[in-house]
């Protein structure tokens, strides 16, 4: 078999990431030797950052025609085998498509959150499952990876620690609700301890 080269891009927001990783990590499992980059906007690059399924994450520098030319030519010039949009807009879907790679894996029109994105995708998905990671593991699994528990590999960075215990500590905090009401159509509550880590973005 030639070696696979995976391109996937989830270019944000936060969740939405957090609920591709499954993914990458099936096709980590299925795949240990392949080349697996990380197309997504700078300001989410940290979330991947120490990611022990991923090559390389590649930022999305859109900030100008030249920035945006550089991105393709290196994404061209990786040759990827399979390119998966785990986003299913205009934005994510054409990169994909720029990338060169001869399969292009997204879902379907009637899945996708922009339907006419899927023109530029070879194989066009219906997810499986109930949850948004379900059906991102639905992509993986159609390269040939396997259903798996579900891994988070997310790096906890020495300084955002140090900085939320002496946020704890200043105020005089050892137990906490976490309250994300602003989340895209949904209402995020997890409750805490004083010895949690929190990722903040």
């Amino acid at each position: 078999m030639p070696e696979q080269r995976f391109l996937l891009v989830r270019l944000g927001s936060l969740g939405d990431v957090i609920h591709a990783l499954p993914a990458a990590s099936a096709l980590r499992d299925a795949f240990p030797e392949a080349r697996i980059d990380w197309l997504i906007e700078p300001k989410w690059r940290r979330l991947l950052e120490g990611n022990p399924d991923l090559t390389e994450v590649i930022p999305l520098e859109k900030k100008s025609a030249a920035g945006v030319i550089a991105t393709v030519q290196k994404l061209r010039a990786a040759h990827y085998t399979c390119a998966i949009d785990f986003q299913g807009l205009y934005k994510s879907a054409l990169p994909v498509f720029a990338s060169g790679a001869p399969r292009r894996i997204g879902f379907s029109s009637t899945y996708a959150r922009e339907g006419f994105a899927s023109m530029f995708y070879t194989d066009k998905i219906n997810p499986r499952g109930a949850h948004k990671v379900e059906h991102n593991l639905t992509l993986a699994q159609a390269t040939g990876a396997l259903s798996s528990p579900p891994r988070f590999p997310l790096t906890l960075h020495a300084e955002d620690e140090k900085q939320v215990t002496q946020e704890l500590a200043r105020h005089n905090i050892a137990d906490f609700f976490v309250l994300n009401p602003a989340a895209d159509g949904a209402r995020n509550v997890g409750r805490s301890s004083a010895t949690a880590s929190c990722i903040t973005a």
